[in-house]
């Protein structure tokens, strides 16, 4: 027997699985360590041979938490707790998931978006500052779908209007009262904006604008363009009239496969990403319990070749 292997105590400890509570007793008594539960841990992670529980990522959980917990980090700005998840909080994450795949409910964005507090919470995006100020300052009145790019403006600003042709058919308007809908363009209809149909000039000359919204344009019965319309733009008779009511107009997105649905990251990423035919062996290295940090080397060689 080496002599030179002494196990390290403070680090040792006993588990046990299936065993009898006397020989247990018995065992204990011979050896020198104490008892303890599985999962153990090994270098700051657990020792499991199945996908990670919720209840496995306690540990990880739970120091996240001192971290949000702590008085100074509660009252940071929004941006201040940007910081703090890419500085510090994050690096405590990437540091499980090169070992593991991490349950869905280990994230971050509820102590972005909730002021602080680590839960469930939504972006209020509709009624905030940024907005606002994008309305009165950069639109000034137009639509969000026609504005220009004016010289000067933000990099943000600049990449919001740079993807309005790859989701401007992807954003759907299901029509309700119709007030808040732009006639022209707004997505409402299957024929896409009119505005790509019907010229400017035209709709001027028949005493429109473009802040005309749906509901101007139906009638009692049938819309209220001129009739010489349809001769003009003859795809504008493949569109029925929209049943108006008091319900205010809800936005939707159009997913890959065609159908609506409220949006999402997770649909409009899976809407607008790039695809590609799969390789023969992805399955090699991309299985329900691989290593997540395998798999990313092999996909960053595969991507540089």
């Amino acid at each position: 027997m080496c002599s030179g292997l002494t196990p390290s105590m403070p680090k040792s400890t006993a588990c046990f699985c299936n065993v009898a509570l006397v020989i247990k007793n018995v065992i204990l008594a011979i050896l020198p360590f104490e008892e303890d539960t599985l999962p153990v841990k090994y270098l700051g992670v657990p020792l499991v041979s199945s996908s990670l529980l919720h209840l496995d990522c306690k540990s990880l959980v739970d120091r996240v938490r001192c971290k949000i917990k702590d008085w100074k980090n509660r009252f940071l700005s929004f941006a201040g707790r940007v910081q703090l998840i890419t500085s510090v909080i994050t690096s405590m994450q990437v540091y499980w998931q090169c070992v593991f795949i991490l349950p869905r409910a280990i994230n971050m964005r509820g102590f972005l978006w909730c002021q602080g507090e680590f839960k469930r919470g939504k972006a209020k995006v509709k009624q905030s500052v940024w907005v606002r100020w994008i309305h009165e300052y950069r639109l000034k009145g137009t639509n969000f779908w026609n504005a220009p790019n004016v010289a000067g403006a933000s990099v943000g600003w600049r990449k919001l209007l740079a993807i309005r042709k790859v989701v401007c058919n992807r954003f759907i308007f299901k029509i309700g009262d119709g007030i808040s809908v732009s006639a022209w363009h707004d997505c409402w209809c299957d024929l896409g904006p009119l505005a790509t149909i019907v010229s400017n000039r035209i709709i001027h000359s028949a005493g429109f604008n473009h802040h005309t919204v749906v509901r101007e344009l139906v009638g009692s019965g049938g819309w209220n363009w001129p009739s010489n319309w349809e001769v003009l733009y003859p795809q504008l008779q493949n569109i029925t009239p929209p049943a108006l009511d008091a319900h205010p107009d809800t936005l939707k997105w159009r997913s890959y496969e065609g159908d609506l649905h409220d949006f999402s990251v997770n649909i409009a990423w899976h809407a607008i990403r790039n695809r590609a035919n799969p390789v023969q062996w992805f399955s090699v290295v991309l299985f329900a319990k691989c290593i997540p940090k395998h798999w990313f080397l092999v996909w960053c060689l595969w991507v540089r070749d």
